[in-house]
C-alpha cells in the first residue's frame, strides 16, 4: 500500500491515494499511478500518467522551479 511505500521511503512530500477511482479518471484516460506537479500559484503544471523515470521527473521539477 502506499503507506507503507510513503514511510519506507520517508517521503517528505503530500501523498494522496484514492480508494475509489472518480468517474473523470477513466474519462480523462489518467492511469495509476498520476504524478501531479503543482507550480508556485497552486496551479497544475504537469501531470504524468504511468511510470516514468528519475531524469523525466527532475528536468519536470527543475523547470517548474526555474519559472
Amino acid at each position: 500500500p502506499v503507506s507503507g511505500f510513503v514511510r519506507e521511503y520517508g517521503v517528505k512530500f503530500p501523498v494522496a491515494a484514492l480508494a475509489v477511482v472518480p468517474r473523470f479518471t477513466a474519462e480523462r484516460g489518467m492511469a495509476v499511478p498520476t504524478t501531479v506537479l503543482v507550480d508556485k500559484r497552486g496551479r497544475i503544471a504537469a501531470h504524468i500518467d504511468g511510470r516514468f523515470d528519475k531524469a523525466s521527473l527532475e528536468q519536470a521539477i527543475s523547470h517548474l522551479i526555474s519559472e
